[in-house]
């Protein structure tokens, strides 16, 4: 029995597809699934509660549309104070660091572009399964 928690703006599914496998599912696709302060947020909840899920076995990163995730959020970023870009770079950070250090086995699914910051989360997985459509990039300088 699959079961669906989303937020309000319904950013990141979270979802528990039976026998220990949890999927969360980045769910912007009009913004190209980039990773704004809020959606940084809600994955590292849903980390910080996996870890300590002794029923999870295995989680699903994937994502809504046809981009995985086109990086951070630039629209937001450019309206941001420095101190609120610092922010959401150290929240980054930690969300990367917890997906690559959650003791379950991760697993990023990715049929699309994965881009910039969007790549490194797909990276932080164990494992990842890509479909023949996707595509990868890391710009800048």
């Amino acid at each position: 029995m699959t079961t669906t928690t989303a937020s309000i703006e319904q950013e990141l599914l979270v979802q528990d597809r039976g026998s220990g496998v949890k999927s969360l599912t980045l769910n912007r696709p009009t913004k190209r699934n980039a990773l704004n302060e809020s959606l940084l947020k809600r994955l590292e909840n849903a980390f910080t509660e996996i870890v300590f899920d002794e029923k999870v076995k295995c989680v699903i990163l994937r994502a809504t549309g046809t981009v995985f995730s086109s990086g951070h959020d630039l629209t937001e970023m450019r309206v941001a104070d420095e101190t609120k870009v610092k922010d959401i770079f150290e929240t980054c950070s930690r969300v990367m660091t917890m997906l690559a250090e959650l003791p379950q086995p991760t697993i990023g699914v990715v049929d699309g572009l994965a881009t910039a910051a969007g790549l490194q989360l797909l990276l932080s997985c164990d494992i990842v399964i890509a479909s023949e459509r996707s595509a990868f990039a890391t710009p800048g300088k």
